[in-house]
């Protein structure tokens, strides 16, 4: 399912103002807490420290798809910013989901319990 929309540049400022950042040696990760209706916003930023286009693509890329992997777990009404680190050159797609999955625990944007998020998946359906 796919319950994430992308941001707008009004966004990413009220982001970066008022939210908190956790990052890691991949990936730097900014959340803030806001009644969303139900859904979650997603920016992903790379800047040129990280290389040429095609990899910064190629990162923006794998960060998404890491997201969507993980997107059933994660706590609705949240704006998520992804930012790429230079170590994001050369590394797999499973490096990007464990840094991620990483972020997110230490962030508390999962959902712990698997009843939770059985109902929360429940939910998710009915909306689409």
């Amino acid at each position: 399912m796919k319950n994430a929309i992308s941001m707008k540049n009004h966004e990413f400022k009220k982001v970066y103002k008022r939210s908190k950042s956790i990052a890691n040696n991949l990936l730097i990760l900014y959340t803030l807490d806001d009644n969303l209706n139900g859904i979650n916003k997603l920016g992903v930023c790379c800047s040129k420290t990280v290389g040429n286009s095609i990899v910064r693509h190629r990162s923006c890329r794998l960060m998404r798809e890491a997201y969507h992997h993980l997107e059933d777990r994660i706590k609705l009404n949240n704006y998520i910013i992804l930012i790429a680190r230079p170590g994001m050159k050369s590394v797999k797609e499973m490096d990007v989901r464990k840094a991620l999955y990483h972020l997110l625990k230490k962030s508390n944007l999962l959902i712990n319990d698997i009843n939770s998020c059985r109902v929360a998946i429940k939910n998710r359906e009915k909306d689409w």
